[in-house]
């Protein structure tokens, strides 16, 4: 848990984390399957039927609270699949592709650990133009950059899933990466 100090922040984390609901239906499966955030929470809900997994979900709600969720739920269930997206970008070193490259170095030994990983951000590998994904959901032709920014700073998770649900090729893609590749490797060939 040393994502945060030791401070009553971190104690009320803790019970509430414990305290969830979430959290206590999640010790009624053998797995548990830990996504990132919102966004890829709705893309596997999305396609759910295709997949050979439970649908027991647990949101971590950021990359930084993963190697806690995924210590905290290896010891409570049978298996810990977690998805998540690299952010990796090129020549460009940042704090979540270093979190990425710890929780890649820190699993990639353990067997009840299985790491699902998009090589680059959701909305890049889906090739989702933003501004007309926004244009499109929001019924607005000519998008603002004002309200561009407005809707990504609130519903940001929404626009893979209407994408997913309006382009048969970006669900192909999406369910691919689940069917086609082995846990623990990174998604590169998915063309």
């Amino acid at each position: 848990m040393s994502f945060a100090p030791l401070t009553k922040l971190r104690h009320y984390y803790l019970l509430s984390l414990l305290h969830s609901i979430e959290f206590y239906q999640t010790l009624f499966y053998l797995d548990v399957f830990i996504v990132e955030g919102l966004t890829e929470l709705y893309l596997i809900k999305n396609i759910q039927n295709e997949l050979p997994f439970a649908n027991n979900y647990f949101v971590a709600n950021g990359k930084f609270r993963i190697p806690f969720l995924i210590d905290l739920f290896s010891s409570l269930c049978e298996t810990v699949h977690c998805f998540f997206d690299t952010d990796f970008k090129t020549n460009k070193i940042s704090f979540s592709s270093n979190l990425t490259n710890f929780i890649i170095e820190r699993y990639k030994n353990d067997v009840a650990v299985n790491l699902y990983r998009i090589p680059k951000d959701i909305e890049s590998f889906l090739e989702i133009d933003e501004k007309t994904a926004i244009a499109k959901i929001s019924n607005i032709e000519n998008v603002s950059n004002e309200f561009y920014n407005s809707f990504l700073s609130r519903y940001k998770e929404y626009l893979c899933l209407s994408f997913i649900d309006s382009d048969d090729g970006s669900r192909e893609k999406i369910i691919k990466l689940f069917r086609d590749i082995k846990p623990n490797t990174q998604f590169d060939n998915f063309d």
